[in-house]
């Protein structure tokens, strides 16, 4: 599977903010995927993504000098976010955000269908061993008693 960038853009908030969006110049088709990259200016925020975003990792450093905290989200646009151009990450306390987000087309080959694929191959000594004479004439003779043929 391939990914060609479609389009993208970033906003840095102009002061602290609860909240903080990000559009993009045309909507999203259904199939593609959007990929954002979330920065906010204290390791101790809660992070909250849109509806339907998945948030992949995050990097909260510890200790007293830690002061920026990134994660990373993404979603594949389904029949519900197709044609959406704008989306809203929300913080638990005010504080400095920067977004950065892109569209990408994913390029996925076309399923098979059964007219495609290879015809079955009928498989011989798959390096099992041969049962003895005796078994074998008993498990045919019992498929006949079941009316089937071996």
């Amino acid at each position: 599977m391939s990914i060609t960038r479609v389009q993208g853009n970033s906003v840095n908030s102009t002061g602290t903010v609860t909240s903080q969006a990000i559009t993009l110049g045309t909507g999203a088709s259904q199939g593609n995927m959007l990929v954002a990259a979330v920065a906010t200016g204290n390791n101790a925020t809660t992070l909250t993504g849109p509806s339907g975003w998945t948030q992949v990792t995050i990097n909260q450093p510890a200790g007293t000098n830690a002061t920026i905290e990134t994660s990373i989200w993404y979603l594949i646009v389904d029949s519900g976010h197709a044609g959406g151009t704008s989306w809203t990450w929300t913080l638990s306390a005010s504080h400095t955000v920067y977004i950065w987000i892109r569209l990408v087309h994913r390029c996925r080959p076309p399923p098979l269908t059964l007219a495609q694929l290879p015809p079955p191959r009928r498989l011989r000594n798959c390096g099992l061993r041969r049962l003895p004479i005796k078994a074998r004439r008993n498990r045919r003779a019992a498929s006949r008693r079941a009316g089937q043929r071996i």
